[in-house]
């Protein structure tokens, strides 16, 4: 057949594209069966009570571009590969330049520096700190 490993990808395509469907089924008939127990269980405590009055909540996710331990790993990277001490903000410019992100935004410079204050919050052998007067916490690798 001339188109045969094309045909091939488009199988195993549609093969992984119908199990995600299955698993998603799955999953909402059981997230469906709690909801039912749930507000079964809401009646018992206050039988004029109308579960379904109650206005549903989406939890968001931010998705992580780091796994766990890779932003830390990440900042100490940084810290190794530069020639001075850097504060927490020059710290995150150069991981938010490394991925690729737009730092300019105030929402993804505030998200990396709080990842990068978090990474260095966690005690680490060998990462001290310095303090200069008034200026910012300044980080090193000894």
């Amino acid at each position: 057949m001339e188109h045969e490993h094309v045909l091939s990808a488009l199988t195993r395509k549609r093969a992984e594209l119908a199990g995600e469907i299955r698993a998603i089924e799955k999953r909402y008939t059981r997230v469906t069966r709690d909801l039912e127990h749930l507000d079964n269980t809401l009646r018992l405590f206050d039988p004029d009570a109308k579960p379904e009055t109650i206005k549903p909540r989406t939890k968001r996710q931010q998705p992580s571009r780091f796994g766990p331990g890779e932003m830390t790993r990440a900042v100490i990277t940084v810290l190794r590969e530069s020639e001075a001490p850097l504060t927490i903000r020059e710290i995150a410019e150069r991981l938010g330049e490394a991925m690729g992100l737009d730092m300019s935004t105030t929402k993804a410079a505030s998200q990396v520096v709080a990842n990068v204050r978090a990474a260095l919050a966690r005690p680490h052998d060998g990462l001290p700190g310095e303090k200069d007067g008034k200026e910012p916490m300044r980080y090193h690798v000894v």
